[in-house]
């Protein structure tokens, strides 16, 4: 962020990092992290996401994004306080191509992972997933 800017400047994840925090003018810290490698290609079965840590976060966004430009995709969002027993707080939905979707969360879990497969068998999608909050 600019020494100059009077509101937050966000910096692009790249390939080389997977989270990133950003200070805004007001002192507060958004942490933004990336869920898959970017436009992570689907497959025919759900595929895990990384574990979102979200201990020391409020007002979780979550954000998830088909990049491909014909093929559709399937995600869930899954939350949990154990890691060892998951609970869907987002049901099946489809994303078309090229739409993304929002989820936000002010529920207490310390944990959120995304699954996503491809909408019709043998045709990928790519999807790009983050999830921010304050810390």
């Amino acid at each position: 962020m600019s020494q100059r800017a009077f509101h937050t400047i966000p910096l692009s994840i790249s390939e080389q990092y997977t989270e990133e925090n950003i200070k805004s003018h007001k002192e507060k810290i958004w942490k933004r992290v990336r869920a898959y490698p970017l436009d992570h290609p689907t497959t025919d079965s759900y595929q895990d996401s990384e574990i979102l840590d979200a201990r020391l976060l409020k007002n979780k966004v979550i954000y998830i994004k088909n990049t491909h430009n014909t093929n559709g995709l399937l995600y869930k969002v899954l939350a949990c306080i154990d890691p060892q027993v998951w609970t869907e707080i987002k049901t099946e939905t489809t994303l078309a191509a090229t739409n993304d979707a929002t989820i936000t969360s002010s529920d207490p879990w310390a944990y959120y992972k995304i699954q996503v497969k491809s909408a019709t068998s043998g045709n990928a999608a790519n999807v790009r997933a983050f999830m921010s909050g304050q810390s």
